[in-house]
């Protein structure tokens, strides 16, 4: 089976073996880059937005959290809660049972 008849029905098979479909995440990503660093703008479900850094990417490699931590700050991108490791799906399926 191709990969692409295998993405095509695997929410058959998904019900097959008693799953149901609990959640969906919708992404719109636009990728940005300079000289120096690469962000992936992640707009989520219409309502959320994201910034994420790649580790390696583009020519651009980060050694640790903190080199991609300070990204954020050099350029004051304001990061909610200080929380650096936000975790789409967590939030999205915290709103639903809302």
């Amino acid at each position: 089976m191709c990969l692409h008849t295998l993405f095509d029905n695997y929410p058959k098979v998904l019900e097959m073996i008693n799953y149901e479909e609990f959640i969906k995440i919708f992404d719109h990503l636009t990728v940005y880059v300079n000289d120096e660093d690469y962000l992936v703008v992640q707009e989520v479900n219409n309502k959320h937005i994201y910034i994420e850094i790649e580790q390696e990417s583009n020519n651009i490699k980060y050694n640790s959290v903190e080199d991609m931590k300070n990204v954020f700050n050099k350029y004051n991108i304001p990061i909610k809660n200080n929380d650096y490791f936000v975790k789409k799906a967590e939030i999205e399926i915290n709103e639903r049972e809302c």
